[in-house]
């Protein structure tokens, strides 16, 4: 059980938390970052862990490990249908996360979509054309809301202009992975052109397995033979290092092949979507 000081601590940090969006969403930002318009923020499709094939054993365990590790979040998908969604510490589903590479890739999807993407100061290149390490690569965040967060239904974000860093919802980090994973497609719409992902460098950390970055120990996992994304945020452990391998093997060795699980489309509930 908490502490009558500990729980003030995070009581405050909570109103502090809901305080930030509450300005975000206002649009009163801090110098140098403007609003990434977004749409109208409906939550994604859910299904339970067990239509989608993963074992409760499993998702409890790995549940467990993000508890463990102090994340602040732990999101997962399969067949763009969210499964786990669990948060801790200063997290919770308006909390904006930095995106890292993950703003690099969307940065370089919206580019991959079209001309009109103007690189700004941070989008120095690296071997082969790609960014290097820790480089954000800017684009026009009109252009970018226009091509790919609009199309997604993403929360309004805010895009950092001096870096082309971008502050997002964690679940619309899990938008951004389902385009990955669909080659563009996200719930049923063709956002990018078919092979536009290729253009995005995405490390590798066991078979099958691909990863991108975030600041600390923020990490998205991509198994796209399994149709499965993990997203963990929050900090580095105390060691300063991060295990890159064990979570996403905890939850792609115990998915059981079958088919999505299906869910009603947004048109089906919402008329005029």
């Amino acid at each position: 059980m908490l502490s009558g000081a500990r729980l003030g601590l995070a009581a405050t940090a909570a109103v502090l938390a809901a305080g930030a969006w509450y300005w975000h969403a206002q649009g009163r930002l801090p110098d140098g970052v403007t609003l990434l318009a977004g749409g109208d923020a409906g939550g994604l499709a859910r299904a339970e862990p067990a239509a989608e094939g993963f074992d409760a054993a499993a998702v409890k365990a790995a549940t467990d490990l993000a508890r463990d590790q102090q994340a602040s979040a732990l999101l997962v998908m399969r067949h763009e249908h969210l499964v786990i969604e669990q948060y801790g510490g200063h997290g919770g589903p308006q909390a904006l996360v930095d995106g890292g590479d993950l703003a690099l890739a969307l940065a370089q999807l919206a580019a991959a979509a079209g001309p009109g993407a103007a690189a700004g100061p941070g989008g120095a290149a690296g071997p082969g054309g790609a960014a290097g390490p820790g480089a954000a690569a800017a684009i026009d965040p009109q252009v970018l809301s226009a091509r790919i967060w609009r199309p997604l239904n993403a929360a309004p974000a805010q895009y950092v202009t001096a870096t082309g860093q971008i502050r997002a919802r964690a679940g619309d980090w899990l938008r951004v992975a389902g385009l990955l994973l669909q080659d563009g497609r996200f719930e049923g719409t063709q956002v990018l052109p078919v092979g536009a992902v290729r253009r995005v460098p995405l490390a590798s950390v066991e078979s099958g397995t691909q990863l991108l970055r975030g600041p600390g120990g923020t990490r998205l996992w991509l198994v796209p033979r399994l149709a499965l994304a993990v997203l963990r945020i929050g900090p580095e452990s105390a060691t300063g290092a991060v295990d890159e391998t064990r979570l996403p093997a905890l939850l792609a060795g115990a998915v059981r092949e079958r088919p999505a699980a299906t869910a009603p489309a947004l048109g089906d509930l919402v008329t005029g979507h």
